[in-house]
Order: C-alpha cells, then sequence, then structure tokens
C-alpha cells in the first residue's frame, strides 16, 4: 500500500507514502515530487578525515506512472530511513522530514555496504591512532633519561 497526497500532511513519509504534483504547461504527466529516494556516495577532498565519501539519500525524479509500475514490480520498495546521530532522519526535503520513502533495493543494498565501509574505516582509524599513542607514549624519555 501506498498513500498519494498532493499536498504535504504531517504523515507523508511516516507512513509508506508519496507526494505528487499535477500536470502542468511543463509536464504533462503527474509526477512523484517527493517521496521516491536514492543513495549516492560523493568523494571527499579531506580523504584523510572521511575516505569513504559522503553518502546521503536524495530525492529521486519520476513520473506517477513510471513509480507505480516499478512498485509493482518490485523495483521500488517501502523503506525507513535511518536516524543520524542528532536524532534526526537522514533525509529532509525543505522543511518535510522523511522518517520512510520509495527506493529501489539496489540504493538500500549500497547505503547498507557503505555504512559498513565507514564503520570500518572509523574501526581502522581509531586502532591506528591507538597505535600511534602507545609508540608515544613508550618512545617519551623518562625521568631517569633526562638527568
Amino acid at each position: 500500500m501506498c498513500w498519494v497526497a498532493t499536498r504535504l500532511r504531517p504523515w507523508v513519509g511516516a507512513v509508506p507514502s508519496i507526494h505528487v504534483r499535477p500536470p502542468t504547461e511543463d509536464e504533462a504527466r503527474w509526477t512523484v515530487a517527493g517521496g521516491l529516494v536514492r543513495f549516492e556516495v560523493e568523494s571527499c577532498n579531506d580523504r584523510r578525515e572521511c575516505p569513504a565519501g559522503h553518502g546521503h539519500w536524495r530525492q529521486a525524479g519520476s513520473d506517477l506512472r513510471s513509480f507505480v509500475q516499478w512498485v509493482l514490480a518490485g523495483r521500488a520498495v517501502p523503506f525507513r530511513l535511518p536516524v543520524l546521530y542528532s536524532g534526526g532522519y537522514s533525509f529532509h526535503d525543505g522543511d518535510h522530514v522523511w522518517a520512510g520513502a520509495w527506493t529501489a533495493p539496489q540504493y538500500i543494498d549500497a547505503a547498507a555496504d557503505f555504512a559498513r565501509w565507514l564503520h570500518r574505516a572509523n574501526v581502522l582509524r581509531e586502532e591506528s591512532k591507538a597505535r600511534w599513542l602507545e609508540r608515544k607514549r613508550r618512545d617519551r624519555p623518562t625521568a631517569a633519561h633526562r638527568r
């Protein structure tokens, strides 16, 4: 089931739903204006601090007919977006926060792979830092050596 709204309501994004826009002079079809997302990874200039880059959920565009076809074929599925450390959800569109959205299974897999890679990179960085601090502590001259 997917709820469809022509205006953003508090429940849009809290339940499996999308926000749609009716046809206009520029767009002859109904358009999915919110609730369809994809996961993307952007590289970062500071490879030491974020070697994995930055992973983000982004709004994906579609016409309503294609979206319905994707849902019926299982190519778009409802997905509960992860909660960030700050307590908010990882996707918002302007002032509207999406707790859940529709996405392709491969984007769910990509986000999970990125999270695992990021976790592993953080563990390795912390282990490296701990080894460096241990070497620094061990190599520090003792009081007897300073005399």
